[in-house]
């Protein structure tokens, strides 16, 4: 086993830092004592970092480290090199997208185990650099990357009503019975979902063939379409190279659909497998919530849904843990 710690990164880009982020990489500091943070901030030419308190108290606990990377510095160690890589970057619109391609990058130079900010770690992940590259699986409705890809047409439309009902039934039960109808294992999605990998959880050793192709993939997409250098990306990668990467279980990283992911606020009922290690509550799904959530929100002490039960774990956990000791430093 290697005898350097495990690397956890985290991508931003943007002026904003907000709370759930900060408590994403708490929950990783907290479930993995024995890993370091690296918090990887894609800067554009004025070099601005995020000026929040949020920020600052992350960037300043010991076991975090901020490095602020340029798009040239960020994509020199490449194998095609920084020029067809920071001119893609060019023509990309949204951070997500921009993540998207800079944590493969991250992870291609330095190794070890990304993290969306929409993630709360529950217990410690696997070791890139004994285990190889990995990634998990999520249950979608299978005509999602159709409709994304070529529009919503009558026929898709007719084809998604069974699914579109069991999320609506769902999503009442959710929200006005916290889940006591238990509708969601009731009503079955079979043959109406289909299994595909999901970006938010990736773990890689440095300069990993897995990553080195995506990499290589991602200069021939369509970076105009939603989620081709994300989730689409990564599932054709390995579709098409099974034996770059152990693909995880549902289980692991993405036991609830992310249609469903209202249950993470809502359901009091909903218990995660044995086995889960993460939890993903698509942030994309609950800007509202999200938007207004702070560390004092008394959803935290008072809700008994998984995103509230662990988010209490831990804010109780992480003053125990790690501190604010230091006046934070970028590299």
């Amino acid at each position: 086993m290697s005898d350097h710690p495990l690397r956890v990164h985290f991508v931003w880009t943007g002026s904003r830092f907000p709370y759930h982020a900060r408590l994403a990489i708490e929950s990783a500091i907290v479930a993995m004592p024995e890993a370091r943070i690296d918090l990887d901030l894609v800067v554009g030419e004025n070099g601005d970092v995020p000026a929040t308190d949020h920020f600052r108290t992350v960037a300043a606990y010991d076991r975090v480290d901020v490095t602020r990377w340029t798009p040239g510095e960020l994509f020199e160690p490449c194998p095609l090199g920084a020029s067809p890589y920071v001119d893609l970057l060019q023509r990309l619109r949204s951070p997500a997208a921009i993540s998207n391609l800079a944590r493969l990058a991250v992870l291609y130079a330095r190794g070890g185990v990304y993290l969306d900010t929409d993630v709360l770690v529950l217990r410690g992940l696997h070791r890139p650099s004994v285990h190889g590259s990995y990634v998990g699986v999520e249950r979608v409705w299978d005509g999602n990357r159709s409709r994304i890809e070529r529009g919503f047409g009558p026929i898709a439309a007719l084809k998604a009503t069974p699914w579109a009902v069991r999320w609506a039934a769902c999503r009442v039960d959710s929200a006005v019975w916290h889940g006591r109808l238990r509708l969601a294992d009731r009503i079955s999605d079979d043959g109406h979902t289909r299994e595909q990998v999901n970006n938010a959880v990736i773990g890689a050793p440095a300069e990993s063939p897995f990553i080195a192709f995506a990499l290589a993939q991602a200069l021939e997409v369509d970076p105009s379409i939603r989620f081709a250098l994300g989730p689409n990306l990564l599932d054709d990668v390995v579709r098409t190279e099974p034996r770059l990467a152990w693909v995880a279980p549902t289980s692991r990283f993405y036991a609830v659909p992310p249609g469903l992911s209202h249950r993470f606020f809502s359901d009091r009922t909903l218990e995660l497998p044995v086995d889960a290690q993460v939890m993903h509550y698509v942030a994309s799904n609950h800007r509202r919530l999200l938007a207004d959530l702070d560390i004092d929100d008394p959803r935290f002490a008072r809700e008994t849904a998984p995103f509230w039960r662990r988010g209490e774990q831990v804010r109780t956990a992480i003053g125990a843990l790690e501190t604010p000791r230091r006046i934070w430093s970028i590299t």
